[in-house]
Parts: structure tokens; C-alpha cells; sequence
């Protein structure tokens, strides 16, 4: 369930990202709510596990980890279309992972650590997935640019960060 409400969360902060800075330069109010829902779900997701963040910083390192996650797929995503929003999504990564690097990682009820290896191997394995259709796109289009060095170099750093931390 937390898994879920924070990868919502996310869709909704980065759709508002997206919207603010590409889609509607005079129409902020779509954006605005997007991100609103958002930071409502993250507090949700907070709420729903009170009683462990009181004992436990596990239930906040899971929703960084799984928002770093869903900013990678996002600034991916950005970086092929060549929109604005790409230096945001980096800035916001780099401080998360800061923030996560920061955090102890201890054992807790509600989340196994089976559980928790298991989620970051489906996230691995969308990651992977998002590179196939990177590079089918890549080999598709007659443009030669750098993007698969990119895509791989995300990739290597969400390795890092999910098994390492």
C-alpha cells in the first residue's frame, strides 16, 4: 500500500513539474493541483504508518528511495523529449539521494527487508524495460545523440542507490 500511494504521489508531483514548465505557460491552476494531490498523498503515506516513524526511519527512507525512482523514469522521460524540466528533475535527485545517504536503515515490522529487495527488483526491472524502449527508439530514429550513455549512466545510479543504501 505504501509502495502505491507513494508512486501515485510521485506521478502527480512530476505531471505538476511537467505542466508548469512545458505544457501551459499562462494556465498554472492544472499544475498547481497536481502538485497540491500530491504532497496530500505523501502526507497520507506518512499518516497511514505513523506509529513506525516514530521508532523507525525505514518508512522514510522506502518513500525517498521510491520517489528518487519515479524521478528517474520522469527525467529519463524528459531528457528524450528535450523539455525544460530535465535540470529540475536533477536538482531534486541529487537532494534526495543526499537526504537518503543521511538516513539508517533498520530493521521494522511492517516492512520486511524481503518485501523491500523484492520492490526495488520489479522498479529494476521497469528501469530496464524504459532503457529497451530507449534504445528501440534510439535505433528507430535517424538522429545519432548521446541519450543511451544517459539512459545507461540513470540506470547505474539507481543500481547504486537502490542496493547500496
Amino acid at each position: 500500500m505504501l509502495y502505491l500511494v507513494i508512486i501515485v504521489a510521485i506521478l502527480l508531483l512530476a505531471s505538476g513539474i511537467h505542466q508548469y514548465f512545458n505544457v501551459d505557460k499562462n494556465l498554472k491552476i492544472p499544475s498547481i493541483t497536481y502538485f497540491a494531490i500530491g504532497f496530500v498523498l505523501y502526507i497520507v503515506a506518512i499518516l497511514l504508518y505513523r506509529t513506525e516513524l516514530l521508532d523507525s526511519s525505514t518508512i522514510i527512507h522506502e518513500i525517498l528511495l521510491t520517489t528518487i525512482f519515479g524521478l528517474i523514469i520522469f527525467w529519463i522521460n524528459s531528457h528524450r523529449n528535450k523539455t525544460s524540466d530535465t535540470s529540475y528533475y536533477t536538482i531534486i535527485i541529487v537532494i534526495l539521494t543526499i537526504v537518503l545517504a543521511m538516513l539508517p536503515l533498520t530493521p521494522t515490522l511492517i516492512i520486511s527487508l524481503q518485501m523491500m529487495y523484492i520492490v526495488r527488483f520489479i522498479f529494476s526491472v521497469i528501469l530496464l524495460i524504459v532503457g529497451v524502449f530507449v534504445l528501440y527508439k534510439r535505433i528507430k530514429g535517424k538522429v545519432s545523440e548521446s541519450f543511451p550513455l544517459l539512459y545507461l549512466m540513470a540506470f547505474i545510479y539507481w543500481i547504486a542507490i537502490a542496493y547500496w543504501f
